[in-house]
């Protein structure tokens, strides 16, 4: 597959899921809060007591760097279980989702662990080739973390569904990945394209409400749209992680059993 057109309509399959299960824009929302309170509760204080640069505030960074990485995967985790359930023609509710990652939360620090530390040397190996090799370099690092990132797209599923360790995990992702790979690289840029340009969309009354505030002295009009453009903007981004996990929970059932879930019929998946 691959086109363009047959990746917009993988997007629409996906959001059309998303709306018999509106409790997976809930996830992304915690998820996001959870993030958003951690990393005040660590930079606050440190920037208040003037310890931001010190050495014992790198190493904090560093374990709210894996915490973050866990939240992330933690909640992934769940978003694809109600999602596969879903499409099996379940009806999930949170619950079942957060019990799943419950179940599996030893995998779930494992690949965190993985993530995070993987995720840490491919930005300071992209820094590095940026100072070397200027623009260039940064082509090369992007081209790293993008191969990162396909060759592990699979791993929430394979972690959730299939017995393996972690090393054999990513593997088997690879694997799953070569399958699929029209759908899984195309589809996942389209919709990152879709959901940008939506953000875009709220991101111009946020800062048209700062100038109205701040500068042409509209307060009220100003906060109206700062707060119209946030919420909109919550909403995008909640359901850009929602159809990303329902995509990836789809593909996986196509790659591993040949069977393109009913909420995806007409889609022209290939071998």
């Amino acid at each position: 597959m691959g086109t363009f057109g047959d990746s917009w309509r993988l997007t629409k399959m996906s959001i059309g899921v998303i709306r018999k299960d509106k409790e997976l824009l809930l996830l992304p929302i915690i998820s996001a809060t959870v993030m958003v309170l951690l990393i005040l509760s660590v930079i606050l204080p440190l920037s208040f007591f003037g310890l931001a640069e010190s050495n014992g505030a790198y190493a904090l960074y560093f374990v709210m760097y894996f915490v973050l990485a866990f939240i992330a995967v933690y909640f992934n985790v769940a978003i694809i279980a109600i999602a596969t359930i879903r499409l099996r023609g379940g009806d999930p509710t949170i619950k079942d989702g957060i019990r799943m990652a419950n179940s599996r939360l030893g995998k779930i620090v494992k690949w965190a662990l993985i993530s995070a530390t993987v995720g840490l040397l491919l930005r300071v190996l992209r820094n590095y080739l940026e100072r070397e090799l200027g623009f260039l370099g940064s082509i090369f690092g992007m081209i790293a973390e993008a191969a990162w990132s396909l060759l592990t797209f699979f791993v929430i599923p394979v972690l959730i569904y299939e017995d393996r360790p972690m090393i054999d995990s990513i593997k088997r992702s690879g694997s799953l990945f070569k399958k699929t790979w029209g759908e899984t690289m195309v589809s996942g840029f389209v919709l990152g394209l879709i959901f940008l340009l939506f953000s875009i969309l709220f991101i111009i009354p946020i800062f048209l409400g700062f100038y109205l505030m701040f500068y042409a002295g509209m307060f009220l009009t100003g906060m109206a749209l700062i707060v119209i453009g946030v919420c909109g903007l919550v909403i995008v981004i909640s359901m850009s992680y929602a159809a990303q996990g329902v995509l990836t929970a789809a593909l996986y059932i196509y790659a591993t059993e040949g069977i393109i879930p009913e909420d995806f019929s007409g889609a022209a998946f290939s071998r």
